[in-house]
């Protein structure tokens, strides 16, 4: 089961606590009793969310945003995979050394944890530089 938390950000972790928090322990309460994981999308900053997050239980997968802490997370949650959504203004604007630079400061910060580090690259829109695409691969192939 996935939880989608893209609203949560346009409230924040306050609001989040007062009047949804108990809905999504009690939907994880239901997957543990069902014996389904539970997995979190949450595409904005993840950080000031997490700890209100841990309270859910175990995950399964945690979705976090660009601007989001990739070892707060992996530290918070080292039973989950943690997949880092890649910006999309960066795959689409930014050079082929911005993209390394990034996938580089995200191998740094996965130190350790690279087999629960995933990326995402989504959203591609029309006119994104293909080296861009292939760099990330090419990074990626040589931290293997």
């Amino acid at each position: 089961h996935m939880l989608f938390n893209c609203t949560e950000i346009m409230v924040g972790p306050r609001t989040y606590e007062e009047l949804l928090l108990d809905y999504d322990i009690a939907t994880s309460a239901l997957c543990a009793q069902l014996g389904v994981g539970l997995s979190l999308h949450h595409c904005g900053r993840f950080d000031r969310f997490a700890p209100l997050y841990r309270r859910l239980g175990p995950m399964v997968l945690i979705e976090i945003g660009s601007e989001s802490n990739v070892r707060l997370a992996l530290d918070m949650f080292p039973e989950a995979k943690i997949q880092y959504i890649m910006p999309t203004a960066l795959m689409c604007q930014g050079t082929r050394a911005q993209v390394g630079e990034r996938i580089d400061a995200l191998l740094e910060a996965g130190r350790g944890d690279w087999r629960r580090l995933y990326l995402s690259v989504a959203d591609l829109e029309f006119g994104m530089p293909d080296c861009n695409l292939f760099e990330v691969y090419e990074r990626l192939r040589r931290a293997a």
